[in-house]
């Protein structure tokens, strides 16, 4: 079974738990990202964000991308690696209301209703509004006229006035044929944004996020290091596997200095290196096996990107005066702001970290610290690299060089001095000079 049916009926699954109303307008599993289309509420939208990452968190996926795409609408991409390390997607749309710039096709309540007139004309008006109706588009159209052949009509002739589009559309559904729908699909999509208005409260909002997105950084990667054909090589396989993200990905030669939120160093000399939150460096070897390190290493930069622009959904939240601190770790111009939380943070955030009393904190620069991350006051941290989802109690001291591995959690005032697996806990009130010396005891979650 597809890997991606699985993930999208978990999905589902995960809205009901969380007691939010929805409507699945479309599925389909193209070679790309799978595409999952959902209306909700337009009171329940504003909670899309944090229940995908909560969704993500749970079933250990990527949310690589997170965004308004159009008015009253959120995008979310996800991303996981199978067994042998090939990267999958899955986009799921969510939509209160059939918007596109500032025009309202068709309202939330509609969407809701999940009648099989709606769905034909959700299908048909964003398949011409989209000038794109392939195989995949065109049979369930035809599937769902045939259920309510008048209510299809109908609202065929709602959004295409000229006698003429609605015969055509109208022979093309009953019959199953659309060639001549795709022939003439620039005529009906002309004809199907005369027959509604923008609207005039929404033209300012719709200028807007069409302006927010166009200023956006795009998502672009630089491959470095040795040059030659296995250099492109790798490149060239990373673009192809990781396509449905649409990166803009190149090679930089040596001198050339071209924009890029992540370098990709291929075979550097051992030391030459050093990672960062921006910076992955990828060993020689077999071809498949570099593909899969650098695509993890992409897909890690990008979750990365969208914990940084959506902190609360992501990440948790934060007091103000955390956020002040992470802050002004990025900005040199600020960095007397941690001695006024007697604060000494020398490592780089990936991304922001939950600091519910950010007082006392120390973490040297050799540590990394991964995604949805919790650190309590007075917390110390050398030499470590902490895993995605820990928790680390008030007046822990992790001494290492050690790993914490993802979803572990460091009880109050613990001293830990050895590798903590994933899951794991290290009990509070104790001290220990190791894991192996059983001086914490560290149980699997039950």
């Amino acid at each position: 079974m597809d890997q991606r049916r699985s993930i999208a009926g978990a999905l589902f699954e995960h809205l009901l738990a969380r007691g939010l109303e929805f409507r699945t307008l479309g599925e389909r599993y193209p070679a790309g990202a799978a595409e999952l289309e959902v209306a909700v509420p337009r009171a329940a939208l504003g909670r899309v964000p944090r229940i995908v990452a909560r969704f993500a968190q749970e079933l250990d996926l990527r949310l690589v991308q997170l965004e308004r795409t159009e008015l009253r609408s959120w995008r979310a991409l996800f991303g996981w690696a199978d067994d042998v390390g090939q990267p999958w997607f899955i986009a799921a749309e969510f939509l209160s209301g059939y918007w596109r710039g500032a025009r309202r096709f068709l309202a939330g309540e509609e969407l809701l209703a999940g009648t099989p007139e709606m769905r034909f004309a959700y299908g048909l008006v964003d398949a011409i509004e989209r000038g794109a109706l392939d195989d995949a588009r065109a049979e369930p159209l035809a599937s769902l006229y045939r259920d309510d052949p008048p209510g299809a009509e109908e609202m065929i002739e709602r959004f295409w006035r000229r006698p003429s589009d609605a015969r055509l559309l109208i022979h093309a559904a009953r019959r199953g044929e659309w060639q001549g729908v795709r022939a003439a699909i620039g005529i009906l999509r002309r004809s199907l944004l005369a027959a509604v208005s923008p609207g005039v409260g929404a033209l300012a909002a719709a200028a807007a996020l069409a302006l927010s997105r166009r200023l956006r950084p795009r998502a672009r990667i630089a491959f470095l290091g040795r040059e030659g054909s296995l250099r492109t090589s790798l490149m060239e396989w990373v673009a192809r596997d990781l396509a449905p993200l649409q990166l803009t990905v190149f090679e930089e030669g040596i001198g050339e200095r071209r924009r890029a939120g992540l370098h990709v160093v291929f075979d550097a000399p051992a030391g030459a290196v050093r990672e960062s939150d921006d910076v992955a460096a990828i060993r020689r070897g077999e071809l498949a096996a570099m593909a899969a390190q650098a695509e993890q290493a992409i897909l890690r930069w990008l979750e990365g990107r969208v914990e940084r622009r959506h902190p609360a959904a992501m990440v948790g939240d934060n007091p103000r005066r955390a956020r002040l601190l992470q802050y002004s770790l990025r900005r040199p111009a600020l960095a007397f702001v941690p001695a006024l939380f007697h604060c000494d943070i020398a490592c780089r955030l990936r991304s922001p970290i939950v600091m519910p009393h950010p007082y006392g904190i120390v973490i040297d620069a050799e540590s990394r610290i991964g995604s949805r991350v919790t650190v309590m006051n007075h917390v110390t941290i050398s030499a470590a690299v902490i895993g995605d989802n820990v928790v680390i109690g008030p007046g822990a001291r992790i001494i290492g060089p050690l790993t914490i591995g993802r979803g572990a959690t460091v009880g109050p005032n613990a001293v830990v001095t050895a590798d903590v697996p994933s899951h794991a806990r290290v009990n509070d009130g104790n001290h220990a000079h190791g894991v192996a010396e059983q001086r914490h005891e560290i149980n699997s979650p039950s």
